[in-house]
């Protein structure tokens, strides 16, 4: 899958030239937030697979070792206390991981804010959420990609995924989760069982896919949503110089 990329120097550069100095500032330190929260999702992740990948032996194959590990536990008492001690910190880094990455659609969201100018119509800054953001601007024709792009992070079973994980870990329950392996699967690791969230079921889902493809996809999705913000301004730009010269 093909990597994307945020133009973020782009967008500051052109939000130099949009804003005043104090907005700039506000805008400067939201964007840091989001490199941040990005940054900490690859930490989470990277610690998961080292915890994963951790072998006993470096000529044994990962899957095979975790059959052992399996297998030991319920003989080796020192073995089995390493191993719930294992699956208690990779959980921990699942769920820090899962909710940085969830908590960008309220910076983003913030981030538009400031972008299209809508203070006015957010009094409580706590009101501000994509899905309100989305609300506001959706009959704005200057904003039709933005728009189609919040949307289409909105409805991906990705996010629709994560937000439901997100919430019921949050404010809920924990998500069961084994640890299993799967050789027609090549597959080894958390597996978190499946759950019912307002109305809507969620099939299980192995660890590495909810960190791998599915976190490429949905940071994509996000990236998307910024790249269109570059347009923005860009649009916001050629319009303020178009006023000028005809005013001259």
């Amino acid at each position: 899958m093909e990597e994307k990329n945020w133009f973020i120097n782009e967008f500051r550069e052109l939000a130099k030239i949009h804003f005043s100095t104090n907005d700039f500032i506000d805008v400067d330190s939201t964007l840091l937030s989001i490199t941040w929260k990005v940054n900490m999702c690859k930490f989470h992740i990277e610690e998961y697979q080292k915890i994963m990948n951790r072998t006993a032996n470096n000529n044994v194959p990962p899957i095979v070792d975790a059959v052992g590990k399996i297998l030991k536990r319920s003989t080796d008492l020192e073995t089995m206390k390493e191993f719930w001690g294992s699956i208690f910190i990779s959980e921990s880094h699942i769920i820090a991981y899962a909710q940085s990455l969830h908590s960008l659609a309220d910076i983003y969201a913030h981030l538009i804010v400031c972008v299209m100018d809508l203070r006015s119509k957010f009094k409580n800054p706590k009101h501000i959420s994509l899905l309100s953001v989305y609300k506001v601007i959706s009959n704005q024709n200057n904003a039709k990609v933005i728009v189609e792009k919040i949307e289409h992070l909105q409805q991906s079973m990705e996010f629709k995924y994560l937000n439901a994980f997100v919430n019921t870990t949050k404010h809920r329950s924990l998500v069961p989760v084994n640890y299993s392996v799967n050789f027609n699967e090549e597959n080894f690791g958390l597996k978190f069982k499946g759950f019912k969230y307002d109305q809507s079921e969620f099939l299980s889902k192995w660890a590495n896919e909810f960190t791998g493809i599915e976190f490429k996809k949905t940071l994509g999705m996000f990236i998307e949503i910024g790249n269109e913000m570059n347009e923005y301004l860009k649009r916001c730009s050629e319009w303020t110089n178009f006023k000028r010269l005809e005013q001259h």
